[in-house]
């Protein structure tokens, strides 16, 4: 919730009076937590481009990838019931904001730069290799991947090469360990990586049908 709140906040400021505006708030949060991120990622995507954003994007970027590396979410303790609105870490964080910001193109398009960043600080961040690279995983790191897996937003037609390296990564780590887990939280990771799922990229003037050339072709 607060990270939906503080996009939001974000959104709003496009529409201030002067751009300073949106760049002070912009810089006023800052530090490893979903508000000072919601902020961010809200004044890049808020359609405002009256202002160059390039450093703005890097900065997120930065504050990423650094997240990440110290806390990702991977190899911690499941969250328990108290803490069900909150996130693990960063990486889920991404995978939320990604997919409720990000799937319609009336708010963000398959290709924003904007999204790309956020899967290029996973990538850059190292996390999903270095955890493919184990010979096991717990239950927990296993369904938070297959989850975020399931929520980034996908389209073939406009796939960026930072979205492709995302997906290739956590499909690997998906092949590997998947024998050693519960089949049904594969399920909406493939939904979604086959674009089978609710999001808004689908055309459904021209139906395909499911078969073995369509499955290789998407993945």
């Amino acid at each position: 919730m607060l990270a939906n709140c503080a996009v939001a906040l974000a959104y709003l400021s496009a529409y201030a009076a002067s751009s300073d505006q949106m760049v002070s708030l912009y810089n006023a949060f800052n530090g490893s937590n979903c508000v000072a991120v919601g902020i961010k990622f809200g004044v890049l995507t808020n359609g405002n481009e009256t202002i160059d954003k390039s450093k703005m994007s890097a900065d997120l970027k930065s504050l990423l990838v650094s997240w990440l590396k110290t806390k990702s979410g991977f190899d911690t303790a499941p969250l328990d019931e108290d803490s069900m609105f909150k996130f693990s870490g960063a990486f889920q964080l991404i995978g939320h904001l990604t997919n409720a910001f990000g799937r319609r193109d009336w708010c963000q398009s398959a290709s924003s730069p904007h999204l790309a960043l956020m899967f290029a600080a996973v990538t850059e961040s190292g996390i999903i290799a270095a955890q493919t690279a184990k010979s096991n995983q717990t239950e927990h790191n296993f369904a938070l991947l297959t989850q975020v897996l399931g929520q980034v937003p996908i389209n073939s037609a406009q796939l960026s090469a930072d979205l492709n390296e995302f997906v290739k990564q956590c499909l690997l780590f998906v092949q590997k360990f998947y024998l050693d887990h519960s089949s049904t939280q594969c399920a909406d990771a493939l939904l979604n990586v086959l674009q089978l799922t609710y999001d808004n990229y689908l055309s459904l003037e021209n139906i395909r049908l499911f078969d073995r050339q369509y499955v290789k072709e998407m993945t």
